[in-house]
């Protein structure tokens, strides 16, 4: 059996995000996508399959929310770690692409811009130009206080951009190099 987990890059970790890549999607009777694991609200999401960080992607509308979800409804919709938070590391990681400035990221307690896991010092108007129509990793990562009991960490994007396009969303415990 295994004896040893080797990282063979350095996002090869367990990733914790269902569907994290929207390849698991279906059409409904209503015209609308059904994305497994997740929940859209405040406008739209569309899958693109021609323009993807990993195969396709998920197209949000401008104000559009997507979160984790989980089933039954009744339980707490997040990513679900298996046992308590309390001390322990996660990262959450991202691909995007013509998602603006104001795009939020909700990872439990933490509420951040996009422009805010940029480099201290980047130059906003040269990333809008530059690096925010092509695609690019972000990642933040959270140490969870000690008393912290939950199982569910929440996680939430929502976009800022018509066309805000999001792909490979992971979340894994420990610290990203």
């Amino acid at each position: 059996g295994c004896t040893e987990f080797v990282r063979s890059s350095y996002d090869a970790g367990t990733n914790l995000v269902r569907n994290g890549s929207f390849e698991e999607s279906a059409t409904l009777a209503s015209g609308q996508t059904d994305f497994y694991g997740w929940e859209i609200t405040g406008g739209t999401g569309t899958l693109n399959t021609t323009d993807g960080f990993i195969g396709s992607s998920l197209a949000l509308t401008d104000g559009a929310a997507v979160a984790q979800t989980y089933s039954p409804p009744a339980t707490p919709a997040g990513v679900l770690v298996g046992s308590a938070v309390g001390s322990r590391t996660f990262t959450l990681s991202f691909a995007s692409k013509l998602c603006d400035d104001n795009t939020a990221i909700a990872f439990d307690a933490v509420q951040q811009q996009i422009t805010d896991l940029l480099a201290p010092g980047t130059d906003i108007a040269d990333w809008q130009a530059n690096d925010m129509p092509a695609w690019r990793r972000y990642s933040l990562t959270y140490t969870f206080p000690t008393a912290s009991s939950q199982t569910i960490i929440p996680l939430e994007l929502t976009a800022d951009g018509a066309g805000c396009l999001l792909d490979a969303i992971q979340v894994e415990e420990g610290a990203t190099d």
